[in-house]
């Protein structure tokens, strides 16, 4: 994964790249770790970005869509459980909401903040005794000290698509070529905290970006 470095007033932003386990287990009760994050630019302790948290869930292709499975527990090992219906093969995907078809993931251009949440994007070809999840693309981490006290709404804009449907090529969804805008948006309660934190989930890329809050009133 490449690596990059911003460096915009206070705000920090930083790829971060990964190693990753999956302990194997049998039927459909799959007991999993995340990757652990190895870059030292970007802390994962400070939110607990990189483990599972309650209500994260998975998605296993069966053949024709896919059957998500949840965990109801939170730590760096958790087990996954939940039904699939058809015949379980080729892939699975994480965040299971992002998941299209083996070939494509969907990143959505809207989220509703909550600390510590890093909706990652990754991907495990499916075998019936491990699964072994990769990163697809790049996070960005944003750390802001003094967020206005009436900002609602966290934007995160860049010079390239970092929204909508992707092709998985090669074990990651890359950067569109064109240089077509792209945004993202984070709302959150009035008040929430002076200092925050935001991870972006973006393909693999070099970007040219700003960040900004806005009101009620949108401005």
């Amino acid at each position: 994964m490449k690596k990059t470095l911003f460096i915009v007033a206070a705000v920090v932003l930083s790829f971060t790249a990964c190693q990753k386990e999956l302990v194997p287990s049998t039927e459909f009760n799959i007991k999993a770790t995340r990757e652990a994050c190895i870059d030292s630019k970007a802390s994962v302790t400070d939110a607990g970005a990189f483990t599972w948290t309650a209500g994260d869930a998975i998605g296993i292709y069966n053949g024709s869509s896919f059957n998500t499975l949840t965990t109801s527990t939170s730590g760096e090992t958790v087990t996954f459980t939940g039904t699939v219906a058809g015949t379980p093969q080729t892939c699975a995907i994480f965040p299971a909401t992002i998941a299209k078809t083996p070939s494509s993931v969907s990143l959505p251009a809207s989220y509703t903040w909550k600390e510590g949440d890093a909706p990652t994007p990754m991907y495990a070809e499916y075998n019936a005794s491990a699964l072994a999840f990769k990163h697809l693309g790049g996070l960005i981490k944003v750390s802001i000290v003094g967020v206005p006290a009436s900002a609602i709404k966290f934007v995160f804009e860049a010079d390239k698509d970092i929204t909508g449907e992707f092709d998985i090529t090669s074990g990651e969804i890359s950067s569109s070529a064109l240089t077509d805008k792209g945004s993202v948006e984070f709302t959150f309660a009035a008040g929430t905290a002076p200092a925050m934190n935001f991870y972006v989930p973006v393909p693999v890329g070099s970007y040219t970006m700003k960040v900004s809050f806005k009101d009620a009133s949108d401005t």
